[in-house]
């Protein structure tokens, strides 16, 4: 972020090197948050993340296109399924 005086802030340039940099660390992260979430969190939890691995997974399929399949978690409202811890 990258605050800009008077108008609040905006997203900072970055190149593929700080990409590069950053998806590593993004991944082990997520990883530990999956983990952590799976083991304190109970069969509906489970059910959720399936269920959001299996959309994002359609998702995928579909990253080529302008049109995302029907059940993509873009929909308005579908976010708030995901799990939060």
């Amino acid at each position: 972020m990258v605050a800009e005086n008077l108008r609040g802030f905006a997203v900072a340039t970055f190149s593929v090197r700080n990409l590069d940099a950053i998806l590593p660390l993004r991944f082990m992260l997520e990883c530990d948050v999956i983990t952590q979430s799976t083991k304190q969190g109970n069969d509906d939890r489970e059910a959720d993340l399936l269920a959001a691995f299996d959309r994002l997974c359609k998702l995928a399929d579909f990253a080529d296109t302008e049109s995302p399949p029907g059940n993509a978690p873009t929909r308005p409202g579908r976010t708030e399924r995901f799990p939060t811890t």
